[in-house]
């Protein structure tokens, strides 16, 4: 996990480590899953750019840039970046998931929303 302060320093909780980096298993994840269900007219690139714990902020922040492709007419349709903060009750491993569970579903929904979006 990463921590940063606010005089931009940025620490690593090496007692906390995950089995993958968060970063890589939640981009595979979400291109896996919104590629999967676009029905291939869609495809979706979805890079993450941070998933981060601020702690003089108090905020766990998630940051998305996502690229939709409308594969019939081969064209950029949308590209943007969705940032999402959720509050950072304590600075532990415990409320940094639970956090960061939040942020992952929040910024979902709005993938999930834009696509519907550019869909219609």
């Amino acid at each position: 996990m990463a921590f940063s302060s606010a005089n931009g320093a940025i620490e690593f909780d090496d007692y906390h480590r995950w089995a993958q980096q968060p970063e890589r298993m939640l981009e595979r994840y979400f291109n896996l899953y919104f590629n999967s269900s676009s029905e291939g007219k869609y495809s979706l690139d979805a890079v993450l750019y941070g998933l981060t714990a601020d702690i003089d902020r108090k905020r766990v922040r998630l940051i998305l840039k996502v690229t939709i492709e409308n594969d019939v007419e081969a064209r950029t349709v949308w590209t943007g970046v969705i940032v999402k903060d959720v509050p950072l009750k304590n600075s532990s491993a415990v409320d940094f998931s639970a956090a960061a569970a939040i942020a992952v579903n929040q910024t979902a929904e709005a993938v999930a929303a834009k696509l519907q979006e550019v869909a219609e």
